[in-house]
């Protein structure tokens, strides 16, 4: 839970960090559908310091698509303890995103803002 994050800065960071900037390697696996997910012992060097910085142990993340594309994405974070996710849980985040993905569009139709949908993803 947010809670447990060591102090307001980190939660403050927690709130505005850009994935982009600090995982690349995460929109490569978003593009193509691949989610990313697993112990921060399971991550790349560069990826476990500021994951650590934050107090994440593990982490779940799938992206969440439009009909127009990549929109962001869904994750769960484990603080307390590094835990493996299982299949189910993994499924269940699946479903989660889809399903958000399929508000965030339904959204767009019925405020004739599709136009900015679209050019939300393709900025994404």
């Amino acid at each position: 839970t947010i809670e447990s994050v060591k102090t307001k800065e980190d939660r403050e960071k927690l709130d505005t960090f850009y994935y982009k900037d600090l995982f690349p390697r995460w929109e490569e696996y978003f593009r193509i559908n691949h989610i990313v997910c697993g112990t921060i012992d399971d991550f790349p060097k560069n990826e476990r310091q500021p994951l650590n910085q934050i107090g994440i142990k593990s982490l779940c993340a799938v992206p969440i698509y439009t009909p127009y594309g990549l929109w962001g994405f869904i994750g769960f974070n484990s603080y307390h303890k590094k835990k493996e996710w299982s299949y189910d849980e993994e499924a269940i985040l699946k479903v989660a995103a889809h399903v958000t993905g399929a508000g965030i569009y339904q959204w767009g139709l019925r405020n004739n803002e599709n136009e900015i949908l679209q050019k939300s993803c393709l900025n994404f």
